[in-house]
């Protein structure tokens, strides 16, 4: 189960370093000016944002081997790197939501200028009253204008201009009237045609803005929060944006360090050859007693002779110190190392549970393992990242 938290965990860190990283590729590309310096500024950021996710860890590793002037280093470094990354952060969060706003209101200008086009091609046609005439009632009322005006000719040439004459000309008056409100019914009918095609694709074009995209809010929860409490829109937006790059560089910066320990790589030995072991067992045991030995050298030869790592064994460290004293007596050493003593010059990897401390992955040699207690916790219950000094 915490494998799989880790897991998921470190997961999450990667994505965290993968936008911080897509942040700073983004800043950096748009600082140059030309091709050249575009590349150089964006893999410059990308190359500093990673750099920086494993500086927390560096620093304390540090600390852990008693390095300080190295650990503030690296910290001091990281305190930079990370105002760095914010500042791309916050910068490119900005710019995408200024894109949002810019699109919103190109989309509003669209939306309006074809809606005034539509309004005002329908206004035109509104205006036109008239008869819808055809082509054929124009060359109809020609033909009877034309007649009317032949006949009228006609009364005329008898001489005199009497009844008939006169009602001659009314007819041809009124030929010539009716020719005319023809002629300017089909005018109009032709220019209300076309406004009618006109009509149609602005009506097309209206249909084809995105409305949802104009008439939405470019940061609706922006809005929202700053309508709920009273507060300034940009304000409200600032701070959201602030917020989410600081939560992007924090999680790719210290998020390794809080997932995988303070404390850098795992000193746990391992144990799957005797090669992998920076202790080695030494078989037969040397029974030679070096004159000029301190403690630590002569803890470090009982481990190499006695313990032998074994994947999930544990010794208890009591067990361990006794089994040390055997050792010391069956070899006449003549020095008092006591069970603290023992525990801080020992460089076995130890782990505490159930309120005792156990060396772990090892188990004694035969004939030294006095004193074993019965029923040992399950391998899987050992805090394998647990460290102690005794």
């Amino acid at each position: 189960m915490w494998i799989t938290f880790r897991a998921l965990m470190g997961i999450a860190v990667i994505a965290c370093i993968c936008a911080s990283a897509t942040f700073a590729f983004e800043f950096g590309w748009t600082r140059g000016a030309t091709l050249v310096a575009h590349w150089t500024y964006a893999i410059a950021g990308v190359a500093l944002d990673l750099f920086k996710s494993g500086l927390p860890i560096l620093g304390a590793t540090a600390w852990h081997d008693s390095k300080p002037a190295r650990s503030f280093a690296c910290w001091i470094v990281f305190i930079v790197l990370t105002g760095l990354s914010l500042w791309c952060a916050y910068g490119t969060t900005a710019t995408q939501l200024a894109e949002k706003f810019a699109t919103q209101a190109v989309a509003q200008s669209d939306l309006s200028i074809r809606q005034a086009t539509l309004d005002r091609l329908r206004a035109q046609r509104d205006a036109f009253k008239f008869t819808e005439t055809s082509e054929e009632a124009v060359r109809t009322a020609e033909a009877t204008a034309i007649t009317a005006a032949e006949q009228a000719a006609a009364e005329r040439a008898r001489g005199g201009c009497k009844d008939i004459c006169r009602q001659r000309e009314g007819e041809e008056r009124d030929a010539r009237a009716a020719l005319l409100l023809a002629q300017q019914n089909r005018a109009a009918t032709v220019k209300v045609a076309d406004l009618d095609v006109r009509i149609a694709a602005a009506e097309v074009a209206l249909n084809a803005v995105d409305k949802k995209e104009a008439v939405k809010e470019a940061d609706p929860q922006s809005a929202s929060m700053a309508n709920a409490i009273g507060a300034d829109r940009n304000l409200i937006a600032a701070l959201s944006q602030a917020f989410f790059a600081i939560a992007i560089e924090f999680g790719s910066g210290v998020g390794f360090w809080l997932v995988f320990g303070h404390a850098g790589p795992s000193r746990r030995v391992e144990v799957d050859s005797p090669s992998q072991s920076t202790l080695v067992p030494v078989d037969p045991p040397q029974t030679l007693i070096r004159i000029d030995e301190k403690p630590a050298d002569i803890v470090e030869r009982f481990f190499l002779e006695v313990v032998h790592p074994v994947l999930n064994r544990r010794v208890r460290s009591l067990v361990m110190w006794e089994a040390f004293q055997q050792w010391r007596a069956d070899r006449s050493i003549d020095i008092t190392i006591s069970h603290a003593m023992f525990g801080r010059l020992s460089r076995w990897h130890k782990g505490r549970v159930g309120g005792a401390v156990w060396y772990l992955d090892c188990e004694l040699a035969e004939g030294y393992a006095v004193h074993e207690p019965k029923g040992l916790p399950r391998p899987r219950l050992v805090a394998a990242g647990s460290q102690v000094t005794h």
